[in-house]
């Protein structure tokens, strides 16, 4: 029963150590459009002109340090969950719970970011 236990841990400590891995990636991959913002708007204005940017663009450009702090934030606090809680399951959910909110984050960046592109290629085939 001791050698069981005994991998039943190890195998605890590999899945907390590869959700964290994944924490971090999410980390990053959700604060490169926030530290992107003030380029993509430099180049929003040549593209664009005198036309208003989209509204999901707007809310991304405008609340940019929102958008860095919960990239930061979020994964910081799901490694903090996973290495404080010893209940796994509960700690693994929070850990995944902090994985999405950083991927949904992310992908709405990402979205906002390149709907100007996308409004002038659909107006380019009109």
């Amino acid at each position: 029963m001791d050698d069981l236990t005994q991998k039943l841990s190890q195998l605890d400590r590999g899945m907390r150590g590869v959700v964290m891995a994944m924490l971090v990636f999410t980390g990053v991959i959700g604060m490169l459009p926030a530290l992107s913002t003030d380029w993509f708007e430099g180049v929003f204005k040549d593209m664009l002109g005198d036309k208003p940017l989209p509204g999901a663009t707007q809310l991304v450009i405008g609340a940019r340090s929102f958008f860095l702090m919960t990239a930061a934030l979020v994964p910081i606090a799901g490694v903090i969950l996973l290495a404080l809680v010893r209940n796994s399951q509960w700690a693994l959910y929070g850990a995944a719970g902090a994985i999405l909110i950083s991927l949904v984050q992310s992908a709405f960046c990402f979205i906002a970011l390149w709907l100007p592109l996308a409004t002038i290629t659909f107006g380019i085939g009109r």
